[in-house]
């Protein structure tokens, strides 16, 4: 039937042509009349085989009668746009039409093209869509092409029939990239760069004076390195000493005595502790105070399930507790396990840690189990969060973030010692539960006496259950009720952080939005995106369990129940709506294998192609080499509790001597924002941002200067007053003043460096260096600017045509004089915000910035894959890779020896500081030029099909002129498809360009014609003639 079906569609393709009036001749019989009689035969065919749906436009169809009718008179047959059942052609042999041509196209290619609603389709609009059923239809047979790329004005102007007909095929995605259509069996992204006509290349100028001083420093540098026989090699590369543990069969036996008697004395000091928390637990618990407590406690519902939790979890290595809102579970279930121990008389050798998705969870929950053990915080129970901490030697539960357990897996897998580990929060689905989820799936076979308590408020206890092979659940119901305060009335405003992480015991009434502003990762088009999103089932709960905690509660759902019903059940796990590059960089520095296989074992695996997306950026960053190694550079960002790309930044910043200022940058972008915009004086603060930022046009040097002079400000004990002025934060000044301290602490672990904050700090008023600093640490998040003349266009690799956030100092300058901006975040709103960004030049770019590679072309960089690309002249170019293969030589050698004294190297540093210091981006962009052919030969850089953007005709005339010549003539007309064509005359000569889309441009290529002449790189002239020098000749004996 599918056969007879192409056949059918094959035959209607073919006539509808003829739909239109025309005189074509089949047989001796009009096709319209072939028609009439083709569609009679198919009404008045009766078959109880299957039946298809014809739809046909309303219209009119006159159809000509044969013989002497229709020399009489003509008939017109109106067809209404109505549905008409067709019965499916049972012999192939009735009608053949097409039918190798359409054997493989589905049965309703057809439909489309007859009952579109859209205007009549012409002649070559339906032999366009003919010629691309074929294309398609070769495109999915050919396994090893994944797309088929178009720039024909034809296919533009059909692309909606297209895409509706590719659709149709089977084909995944179509898309219209400007004057491009592209049709492919994978997604496609929003933005293609290599489709992009207009994608900015740079063209890089220096003044010859800088790159002559530059190069003298290289060379008396590269002098001085050969001399000292300094090259780089495997001998300068630590030696491990390849393990660290001593096996059990290696210890001597003069030892193995000793042992044995340490650790019966280690029985003796446990057993000793052990009685002192039992008396001390049990004096608290008959003290009146103690009472009372045990009397609230037991008040609960969590202390009807004690028991069976207990049982459950002595028999069970894991446990799933899910429990309703205010049932206790966070603040009992971690005192049951640890009250149990200490009775048996286990207190000492019991060791508790409770996770918590946030710091302020962990150090709410840590006060109150203290206050309920009756004890002060840091004794049995403590807490331990980024920058701070209280825990004592004889802490036995502690209350700690996420990250916190993930840092210390990080120097102990097995996490020795540890007897329980309770995760709370793990219906949120953070990144870091989830990747702990499966890092302690791993530990739990080889540590079969640790046990793992999973706590959810909400009932998807079956899904973790499942996960680690039918662990048993238990659910603790109801709310709970309080008696209330008399004569106090709250209204609390809260973030969808109030739905777990904190508890307010006397909220009655809830007023609940359904919406929640959520980050969400496009990996196709590798752009986080925020955008006010509906909450899932289980957050409405969550939101509604906040009332009535003191007293029967009322919560208002400001939503119809018909838009609840559609509400997902759970909120989508943050694994597969974040970029996951610094997950990426734990599982290697955790040596947990490869990464993609890895992340396969999660409770949800995220998405093949943001695995790619981090693996790809880690590379980039030199984080990761070709073969997902870790390098030494990653190894040294695995140990720092930062983003990788800011971890980088600091290392760099350590290397090259300017710690304070970069310290001050990390800090400030690892927290939020210290500037301040008050709705109803906006203006005046971003008046006080930008003089902040002076000339600098960077959001970071905004943010140094103001942390600088608020500390100026608090030693003068005029802090606060310093930030109202300037419209800053003074708490979040204080806490990047934390930050900053646990920073240099960080990277003096690291060896990098050392007590002397001088030599930490010998250019920190380099601000120069120090947005190149910014740039290596930020790359790659690279945008180019193109200054316009009431504009400034921005545009990214991934996404094109971009914005910069209106807090951003450079959001109000008219024009921005760098051709290059870093920034450190992108997010989708209702457009791609670039957030925190700092101009650079293409100096600061091509040597901090990711690896460059040669084209064919001398002179001819590029960068991310050819995205960023560079023209200048080959000597410059051989200055940047040179000067970038030794600076990246040298920076391999910090890291591998910190020790190092950066000072032996003073003259390539010098050349650094002298490039980025003095390069005044006096080169531009241009666009759409094309790589010609390298020659040894010629001086002139560009060739034809550059686009123009060159100087051949100003080089021309000079060539002209020297050989006593005057100006050449251009003779310039206009083609039919809108492009001109140029002929320039001189001496009797005439040289045609080729067509471009301007007068200037076409100008431009014949005079370049004429220069590759003269110099004797034309195809056509033979090589062995100079053609200059006979045009001089000529020039000397008409002047003698």
């Amino acid at each position: 039937m599918s056969c007879n079906s192409a056949i059918f569609q094959g035959y209607l393709r073919t006539t509808a042509m003829s739909l239109r009036p025309t005189s074509l001749q089949l047989n001796n019989t009009p096709k319209t009349l072939l028609k009439l009689s083709f569609f009679s035969f198919l009404y008045t065919t009766q078959s109880p085989g299957s039946f298809r749906r014809l739809h046909l436009r309303r219209g009119l169809v006159t159809c000509s009668r044969s013989g002497a009718a229709a020399a009489s008179s003509s008939r017109t047959l109106a067809l209404d746009r109505r549905n008409i059942l067709l019965p499916c052609l049972q012999q192939q042999q009735s009608f053949n039409y097409g039918s190798d041509a359409y054997r493989d196209v589905s049965s309703d290619d057809s439909d489309h093209e007859f009952g579109s609603p859209q205007s009549q389709m012409g002649a070559s609009t339906i032999d366009n869509i003919d010629e691309w059923r074929w294309k398609f239809t070769m495109l999915l047979r050919n396994k090893d092409e994944q797309e088929i790329v178009s720039r024909e004005r034809k296919d533009r102007r059909d692309f909606e029939q297209l895409s509706a007909l590719a659709t149709r095929m089977g084909l995944h995605s179509s898309r219209q990239y400007a004057k491009v259509v592209v049709f492919s069996k994978l997604q496609l992204p929003n933005y293609r760069s290599d489709l992009d006509d207009k994608r900015p290349q740079r063209e890089v100028i220096l003044p010859f004076g800088l790159q002559r001083d530059v190069d003298l420093h290289l060379k008396a540098y590269l002098s001085h390195k050969a001399m000292s026989n300094g090259s780089f090699s495997d001998k300068s590369l630590p030696r491990s000493s390849g393990g660290g543990r001593i096996a059990a069969d290696e210890v001597p036996i003069e030892h193995q005595e000793s042992f044995t008697q340490n650790s019966v004395v280690m029985e003796r000091i446990l057993r000793r502790r052990s009685l002192q928390l039992r008396n001390k637990q049990q004096e608290w618990q008959e003290s009146p105070e103690g009472k009372k407590m045990l009397e609230f406690r037991r008040s609960l519902p969590a202390y009807k399930e004690r028991d069976a939790l207990l049982n459950a979890i002595s028999q069970n290595q894991v446990v799933v507790v899910s429990g309703e809102t205010g049932c206790g579970k966070t603040t009992q279930l971690p005192q049951y396990i640890l009250e149990s121990e200490i009775e048996a008389a286990h207190g000492a050798s019991c060791n508790i840690i409770c996770t918590q998705p946030r710091r302020i969870s962990a150090m709410a929950v840590s006060e109150r189990v203290a206050a309920e053990r009756g004890e002060k915080l840091g004794e049995s129970v403590g807490y331990k969060v980024r920058l701070e901490g209280m825990k004592g030697r004889n802490t036995r539960l502690l209350f700690c973030t996420t990250g916190i357990l993930l840092r210390r897996l990080l120097v102990d897998r097995d996490l020795r010692g540890v007897s329980h580990v309770i995760v709370d929060e793990i219906h949120e689905r953070g990144m870091n539960e989830d990747f702990l989820l499966i890092v302690l799936k791993d530990l739990l076979p080889r540590r079969p006496e640790l046990r793992l308590i999973l706590m959810s408020a909400t009932l998807n206890a079956e899904l973790f259950s499942s996960y680690y092979g039918g662990a048993p659940t238990i659910h603790i119901p109801r709310l709970i009720f309080e008696k209330p305060e008399d004569g106090v009335r709250k209204i609390v405003l809260a973030t969808n952080m109030a739905e777990t992480s904190i508890t307010i015991n006397d909220v009655v009434f809830v007023v609940d939005c359904g919406k929640a502003k959520e980050t969400s990762y496009d990996a196709l088009n590798n752009t986080p995106c925020l955008l006010p999103s509906w909450i899932s089932k289980a957050a409405a709960r969550q939101r509604r369990g906040r009332a009535g905690r003191v007293q029967p509660g009322e919560c208002y759902h400001l939503y119809p129940k018909c838009v609840y019903d559609t509400f997902a059940d759970y909120q989508l796990p943050e694994l597969l709506r974040t970029p996951l590059q610094s997950l990426c960089l734990q599982i290697k520095s955790l040596e947990l294998g490869g990464i993609t296989e890895f992340l396969s074992r999660a409770l949800q695996p995220p998405e093949l192609l943001s695995v790619q997306n981090a693996v790809e950026y880690l590379k980039i960053i030199g984080a990761l080499d070709e073969n997902e190694n870790l390098t030494v550079l990653g190894h040294n960002l695995s140990m720092l509790p930062v983003e990788p790309k800011l971890g980088k930044m600091l290392i760099l910043g350590a290397i090259f001597s300017c710690l304070d200022p970069i310290t001050t940058v990390v800090a400030g972008l690892s927290v939020r924002d210290p500037f301040l915009m008050p709705f109803d004086k906006k203006d005046l603060a971003e008046s006080a941002k930008a003089q902040f930022s002076g000339q600098e046009y960077s959001d970071h040097i905004a943010l140094i200067r103001a942390y600088e002079g608020w500390k100026e400000a608090e030693r003068e004990q005029s802090g606060y007053e310093y930030c109202w002025k300037n419209f800053l934060s003074a708490q979040t000044l204080k806490a990047i003043d934390s930050l900053r301290k646990q920073f240099f602490y960080l990277l003096k672990a690291t060896g990098l460096v050392d007590q002397n904050i001088e030599n930490c700090n010998k250019w920190s008023h380099d601000e120069h260096l120090i947005q190149a600093v910014i740039c290596a640490g930020l790359f790659p998040g690279i945008c180019s600017v193109v200054n316009k003349e009431k504009s400034i266009a921005l545009k990214t690799m991934e996404d094109g045509q971009v914005l910069l956030h209106l807090n951003s100092v450079n959001a109000g300058v008219p024009k921005i004089p760098y051709p290059w901006l870093v920034f450190n975040e992108k997010v989708k709103v209702n457009a791609v915000f670039l957030r925190d960004s700092t101009g650079v030049s293409d100096s600061v770019l091509l040597l901090f910035g990711g690896n460059i590679s040669r084209s064919g072309l001398d002179g001819h960089l590029k960068m991310l894959g050819g995205y960023l690309e560079f023209f200048m002249k080959p000597d410059l170019a051989d200055t940047y890779l040179s000067l970038k293969r030794e600076l990246e030589e040298l920076i391999q050698k910090k890291l591998l020896n910190p020790r190092l004294d950066m000072q032996s190297s003073n003259e390539l540093l010098s050349a650094v500081r002298l490039l980025v210091s003095e390069d005044q981006c006096e080169g531009r962009f241009v666009f759409g030029r094309q790589v010609p052919v390298s020659s040894k030969k010629t001086a002139i850089v560009k060739t034809p099909g550059t686009g123009g953007a060159d100087n051949s005709k100003s080089q021309l005339q000079t060539v002209l002129a020297r050989a006593g010549h005057g100006a050449p003539i251009y003779k310039t007309k206009q083609l039919k498809n809108n492009q001109f064509r140029s002929t320039v005359i001189f001496n009797g000569l005439d040289f045609m360009g080729q067509p471009r889309s301007s007068k200037k441009l076409a100008e431009k290529d014949a005079a370049a014609q004429a220069l590759l002449w003269l110099r004797g790189e034309d195809y056509s002239s033979s090589r062995d003639i100079d053609h200059a020098s006979l045009l001089l000749k000529k020039s000397k004996n008409r002047r003698t």
